[in-house]
């Protein structure tokens, strides 16, 4: 494995519902836990690739699932237009900040 992917952690927190115990209990102990895969192995009574073979799997389900759902993404784009939405009530533009905020969708 190379280095960690840390927007991965957003994904877990969003989908990790959807995950194997085992992926779920790997993926904490690497990304929360910073252990490596060696200690992570001996705690979950595996091999040393099992435990890498749970984080690698854990890893392309987030993936997978957000690209399916795309739901950060979603909270991405609402976030980008609050935020244009307050700089355009800054700037006493109050119609068109409500339109860029009727068209947030979820």
């Amino acid at each position: 494995m190379t280095g960690k992917d840390l927007s991965l952690v957003l994904l877990y927190d969003i989908y990790s519902a959807l995950l194997s115990e085992k992926e779920k209990e790997s993926f904490e102990y690497y990304y929360f836990d910073d252990l490596s895969l060696s200690e992570i192995a001996e705690i979950i009574h595996t091999s040393r690739q099992g435990a890498r073979d749970n984080i690698v799997r854990a890893e392309k389900s987030l993936l997978n699932y957000e690209e399916k759902l795309g739901v950060k993404q979603k909270y991405e784009d609402a976030e980008k237009n609050i935020e244009k939405a307050i700089s355009l009530v800054k700037n006493d533009d109050k119609e068109n900040a409500l339109n860029v905020l009727e068209n947030i969708k979820f």
